[in-house]
């Protein structure tokens, strides 16, 4: 939590973006760098179990994926916790789909894909969800082919190391899978969920329907649904399969994220990596290469300004990193670097597992979304000022436009998500290896670093 006023440092809207359980969302704009976040306000007043709804913060605290909203910072006074989010100006999928009524098949893969990335990434990292459905995907911008980020981890819930199964009867009656009603469950349960969501995306409705909650869940509890061919007549049979093999009564026979990407459905639908057209591969080599070499400083601050970038201005690189990625877990591995980047007919460098290694700075062994985009930004962004200036900002916490040693620790070792990706960049570095960095720019030699000399640092 940010020790400080919320109003110190955003300036909130008045108006309403959106409702919760517990509190409302608006936008608020940030007073140092501009950007514009979504802020949830939870009034603690209403949350009937104060820790359990910390979990849910230092959960969304520990994800960085493409398909799921980002959490920047969160803030609490005495009457509310404030969540500073991305902010996705598509609104839900579920306004969506009232909108269109359906989606085309490959409309559905896509979205379907995109929803199956951040469950595989999700239980890749022993989470599960537990809620996931049309209200709980926002769409990255005003475009029914926008990026889906998943959002709401009210519900969430570390998934157990031993065998033990989860036993909260948690979720919403259309999308809830029937052992969540039994009781004993595991991860499974969110992928009968993304097949009801598939279900609804291809025809407009649920499979399981009734008046009222009640007879909602005696439906989802029974199993039994259909394909009416009225609605259905044009929906392919690996569609049909697809749905299937996801509403399995029988967890044990229900596929998993890892085997839900690779279904025949998904794979022959969404683009793969072969095509991303060849300048923009050359490009993504070429910011690898040149990442090794920078100094370790500049790697913090690029660090910085691939958290700071808008989806709007990282769009070719965010689809080249979903493209790369084949198995969907949110990584890049040496293997799938080379297999997409070796499609395109580029040679790669005899050094290229070094070049990866250097780029993975919190030695996890692959590449993560944020270290990705700090490594391949087009330069030509990274030279504009308003974009060092939202970075430096970052830094400059005591706004005197100079960055000391002090505030540079202070980010490192800060707990504030927009912080802990910076931090893993340099989280073996001290004050007296801060200092000895910061020489190299400090051209006035004053001690600190002012925008002038962080500008130069970053564009050299």
């Amino acid at each position: 939590m940010v020790d400080e006023k919320i109003t110190n440092v955003y300036n909130m809207g008045k108006s309403s973006i959106g409702e919760g359980s517990y509190g409302s969302v608006c936008r608020g704009i940030h007073k140092k760098t501009g950007e514009i976040r979504a802020i949830k306000t939870i009034s603690k007043s209403r949350l009937m179990y104060l820790p359990r709804f910390r979990q849910e913060i230092s959960i969304m605290k520990e994800l960085e994926h493409p398909n799921i909203v980002r959490l920047y910072e969160t803030f609490e006074d005495n009457e509310n916790i404030y969540l500073v989010m991305e902010l996705c100006s598509g609104g839900e999928l579920f306004d969506q789909i009232i909108k269109a009524g359906f989606f085309s098949e490959r409309e559905a893969a896509v979205a379907v894909k995109q929803m199956l990335n951040a469950v595989f990434y999700l239980h890749t990292h022993k989470i599960c969800h537990r809620d996931l459905k049309p209200e709980n995907f926002l769409l990255s911008a005003p475009s029914i082919d926008s990026e889906l980020k998943l959002i709401d981890f009210g519900l969430s819930s570390r998934i157990p190391d031993t065998s033990a199964p989860m036993t909260t009867k948690s979720g919403t009656p259309y999308y809830v899978a029937p052992e969540v009603l039994g009781g004993r469950y595991n991860e499974k349960c969110d992928l009968w969920s993304i097949g009801v969501l598939a279900y609804v995306l291809l025809c407009g409705y649920a499979p399981f329907n009734g008046a009222n909650d009640k007879e909602i869940l005696l439906r989802v509890k029974g199993g039994k649904y259909t394909f009416p061919e009225s609605e259905w007549n044009g929906v392919s049979g690996e569609g049909k399969n697809f749905i299937q093999r996801l509403l399995e009564y029988d967890p044990a026979k229900r596929m998993s994220a890892s085997e839900a990407l690779e279904h025949v459905w998904i794979k022959q639908l969404p683009p793969d990596a072969s095509k991303i057209d060849q300048n923009t591969q050359s490009r993504i080599l070429s910011g690898l290469k040149n990442f090794q070499g920078i100094s370790k400083l500049k790697k913090i601050a690029l660090t910085a300004i691939a958290h700071q970038l808008h989806d709007n201005e990282i769009s070719e690189l965010r689809r080249s990193f979903a493209a790369l990625d084949e198995n969907g877990d949110g990584t890049l591995t040496i293997a799938e670097l080379k297999h997409g980047l070796d499609k395109s007919g580029i040679v790669l460098p005899v050094n290229f597992d070094e070049l990866v290694k250097e780029i993975d700075s919190d030695g996890s062994g692959s590449i993560d979304y944020m270290e990705f985009i700090a490594a391949t930004i087009d330069q030509r962004l990274y030279n504009q000022r308003d974009v060092c200036w939202r970075a430096f900002k970052m830094f400059d916490r005591d706004n005197s436009g100079k960055i000391s040693v002090g505030e540079f620790l202070k980010v490192l070792n800060s707990k504030e998500k927009q912080d802990e990706a910076v931090a893993e960049t340099a989280k073996f570095f001290n004050q007296d290896t801060i200092k000895q960095m910061m020489d190299e720019f400090d051209e006035n030699n004053d001690g600190e670093i002012d925008f002038e000399e962080f500008v130069r640092m970053v564009t050299k």
